[in-house]
């Protein structure tokens, strides 16, 4: 067994035990053929997990979970009973995920109704949380949802997507898809943005992506935010329009301000837009360097692309392709403190995680300074030009299909 492949085993070893300490019944392992591995490593090798893992340091670039990596731990929660509001877990992309104070948040959208004519839908639709200390035993808010939004009484009004963001460790930025009725069988929808101070009292700041504004990349009828981001005093929103010819392909809008998003494009990797539809997540992965979980929901795959924030909108090609039997569409946390990344998925009647191990690169990129960069070349290639003044030589190396190029001027 090579090194990389012991790293790994140890890491996992650690993730699986670390499980299993703070977890006295895991209804999910059974199933999974977890429990009889963990048993199996103890035996094998008792001593890799007698230590807590530590965080990486944040100049490491950290490797994309292969589909086997992850470790399905199985239900989490499950839908509300008749008549409560989340009776209903499809009909929208409300998953997305935050670890503030120690606490996990995984805010989720439900909806109270359902119809099938003039066509077949869910109704009053709402954004809740449940919350947990380990990230995987959750507990519903009790006072759920946290994000409510019908302006006119109509059934097909709600919050139907959220997108939410951790900004100097003690505020949450939600960006969520608000339907607003037309008709009563007809909805435009805009990009609103909400925030927090701890994770479950929300105060609505007003729109962020306006469907009427023309200058908005895919505007027009519908806009639903699935993946933000707050970087080096930027903003960033990843976004899915419907009702335009750009429906169900991936947008995005930026700007210095979380309300003031004046650029946008269309996501492409290669010239091509990148159709998505479905929840979404991201992870930093390097400095200015961003990995994007992207679901399609009519596919039930989830796609994993890298993106450098100086090309927002310039996308790698797929790195991961994910595909599990009892996965809908999933969003994704990378806890660094714990070493551990967490898929959060909806299935067909409750949501559920899975775990990998974090595998970082072992050699760690050179200390990047405050104004580091990074330019999307290719959809298969990501330069960074740092000027690193202690260090005089390149960083070149491969991280899952991408090119990563870290050049030294001197």
């Amino acid at each position: 067994m090579s090194n990389g492949s012991v790293h790994r085993l140890e890491m996992l070893l650690r993730t699986v035990e670390g499980v299993a300490k703070r977890r006295t019944r895991l209804p999910g392992l059974v199933r999974s053929g977890l429990r009889r591995f963990w048993v199996l490593s103890l035996c094998v090798a008792p001593t890799l997990c007698s230590q807590a893992p530590e965080a990486l340091p944040p100049t490491y670039v950290i490797s994309i979970p292969a589909q086997s990596d992850w470790i399905d731990i199985g239900p989490i929660f499950e839908r509300g009973a008749e008549d409560e509001w989340d009776h209903y877990l499809w009909g929208g992309f409300g998953g997305t995920a935050i670890k503030m104070d120690g606490t996990y948040y995984l805010y989720y959208q439900g909806a109270r109704g359902y119809r099938t004519t003039p066509d077949e839908t869910v109704t009053e639709r709402a954004i809740g949380v449940a919350t947990s200390d380990d990230g995987i035993n959750f507990t519903k808010y009790r006072a759920n949802p946290v994000i409510t939004w019908s302006p006119y009484s109509e059934g097909e009004e709600g919050a139907t997507s959220a997108a939410a963001v951790l900004v100097e460790s003690e505020k949450i930025v939600l960006y969520y898809g608000a339907n607003t009725a037309v008709s009563p069988t007809l909805v435009n929808a805009d990009g609103r943005l909400a925030i927090s101070t701890d994770g479950v009292h929300f105060a609505d700041k007003g729109i962020a992506l306006h469907h009427r504004r023309r200058s908005l990349w895919g505007s027009g009828d519908e806009l639903f935010p699935i993946i933000a981001l707050y970087d080096a005093g930027r903003w960033f929103v990843y976004y899915l329009p419907n009702g335009t010819l750009q429906s169900r392909q991936l947008g995005v809008a930026w700007g210095n301000a979380r309300d003031n998003l004046n650029r946008s494009s269309a996501a492409t990797s290669g010239g091509s837009r990148i159709r998505a539809w479905g929840m979404g997540g991201s992870a930093r992965i390097g400095p200015g360097v961003y990995a994007l979980f992207l679901n399609d929901v009519t596919e039930r795959k989830t796609e994993v692309r890298v993106v450098s924030l100086d090309t927002p909108n310039r996308l790698s090609a797929p790195i991961r392709t994910y595909r599990f039997d009892e996965v809908v569409q999933a969003t994704v946390l990378l806890d660094e403190e714990a070493n551990t990344w967490l898929m959060y998925y909806r299935g067909e009647d409750a949501y559920g995680v899975k775990l990998a191990s974090v595998n970082a690169l072992d050699n760690p990129l050179p200390t990047a300074p405050d104004a580091a960069s990074a330019v999307s070349v290719s959809d298969r290639r990501i330069d960074l030009p740092w000027w690193i003044s202690a260090v005089g030589r390149m960083y070149d190396t491969v991280l899952d299909g991408v090119r990563l190029r870290c050049g030294v001027d001197r």
